[in-house]
Formats: structure tokens, sequence, C-alpha cells
């Protein structure tokens, strides 16, 4: 009796060790996804300035047009619908949420410039106009383990800049 009630805690322990680790590969899964999507986005994002400055020797983003290219890149390459929730065949299996989405460039801050964000818990110093996103999603749920908030960030910079 005593062997059994082992062997049977034994599996149990085994069981929750395997489920542990299914749950840290499918966090670091979709980390890597959601960083690469939005290393992604944050270059085409950086691609979205105003021709007409640039002309004149600045960098300056159009934002209206520098969000949707960000979030069009975030569709397709995780693929989402327009609201940014995951299809079927989606690499992620929540909505993703855009928790931040900033431009710096020469009509708001001269370069180089020291870019901090505690909130975010982002430093860098930057060399030129520069896109800054963070998104997040929710990590998918294995057995008894919750799910966790899975956040990539990205800052995307012209770094030879005049």
């Amino acid at each position: 009796m005593a062997w059994t009630i082992k062997v049977t805690f034994a599996c149990i322990a085994f069981l929750f060790a395997w489920l542990g680790q299914e749950h840290a590969q499918l966090y670091d899964t979709t980390r890597v996804v959601l960083k690469s999507a939005a290393n992604k986005a944050g270059h085409d994002a950086l691609m979205a300035i105003d021709y007409a400055q640039m002309r004149q020797g600045y960098i300056v983003f159009d934002e209206a047009q520098a969000r949707a290219v960000f979030e069009q890149s975030l569709r397709r390459n995780l693929g989402l619908d327009d609201s940014l929730n995951p299809n079927s065949k989606s690499a992620v299996k929540s909505q993703v949420v855009v928790t931040k989405f900033e431009l710096l460039d020469d009509s708001t801050h001269s370069f180089p410039f020291n870019y901090s964000d505690s909130d975010h818990r982002l430093f860098k110093r930057l060399r030129g106009p520069a896109v800054v996103a963070v998104i997040e999603v929710d990590s998918p749920k294995v057995g008894p383990f919750e799910s966790q908030r899975v956040r990539a960030s990205v800052i995307a910079e012209y770094t030879s800049h005049r």
C-alpha cells in the first residue's frame, strides 16, 4: 500500500513538472514570436516619413501613417484581424494590445537623445529619429498554470543621422 501511494505521488509530481515545462516553453515561444513581430513592425513604421521634410534635411514621421503601418505589419506577421485578435492560424492565442507607440523625430527632439520610460523599463541613447513601441499578449494557459502577460518592446531608429 505504501509503495502504491509513493508511486502515485511520484506520478503527480512528474505530471506537474511536465506541465510546468510545457507552460514555460509556450511562454518562451510566444515571447520570441512577439518580439520578432514587434521588431518588423517597428522597422516598417520607421519608413513612414514626411518626404517634404526629408528634402529639407529633417526626418519627421507621419504619425497616422506610421501607426497604421505598425498595426498592419503586426496583423501580417502574427495572423491577426483588424482588431488585432488572432485568427485560427495565428501564432498568438489572444488579442495583441499596443500599450505604447511613440515617435521621436526632428520635430520633437534633437539628437543624440537619452530616451527613458520607467513605466515600461526602456532606456536607450538614441542617435537619430526613432519609433518606440510596446506590445502585449496573454500566453497560452497550460493545465493548472495561469496565463501570463507577455511583453515585447522595440526601439527602431535611424542611426546615421546628420
